[in-house]
C-alpha cells in the first residue's frame, strides 16, 4: 500500500513539474502575439496599462495564449520587457 502511495504521488509531482514546464515554453511566444497585436491595436491606453488578451486588434493572439493571458496576466509592457530580454525569464 505505501509503494502504491509513493508511485501515485511520483506521478502527480511529475505532471505539476510538466505542466510548470509547458507554462513557461509558451510565456515568450504568447509575448511576442501579444505585443504584435498591440502594435496593431487602436486601444487607448499605453503598453503599462494593456493587459494581453484583453484588447482589441486587427491581429489576434492564439487559443493558447488566450487561455495563457486569463490564467497568468500581464501586461503588453510586461511582455515587451520579455521579448526583449535575451535571457528567457
Amino acid at each position: 500500500m505505501a509503494k502504491l502511495v509513493m508511485i501515485a504521488m511520483l506521478i502527480l509531482v511529475g505532471l505539476f513539474m510538466s505542466g510548470c514546464t509547458s507554462a513557461k515554453n509558451v510565456k515568450k511566444p504568447c509575448c511576442i502575439q501579444c505585443v504584435e497585436a498591440f502594435s496593431q491595436s487602436p486601444v487607448g491606453v499605453g503598453p503599462s496599462a494593456a493587459m494581453c488578451g484583453g484588447f482589441t486588434s486587427t491581429v489576434s493572439i492564439g487559443e493558447e495564449c488566450d487561455a495563457y493571458f486569463q490564467t497568468s496576466p500581464m501586461t503588453v509592457q510586461q511582455c515587451q520587457k520579455l521579448t526583449n530580454s535575451p535571457k528567457d525569464i
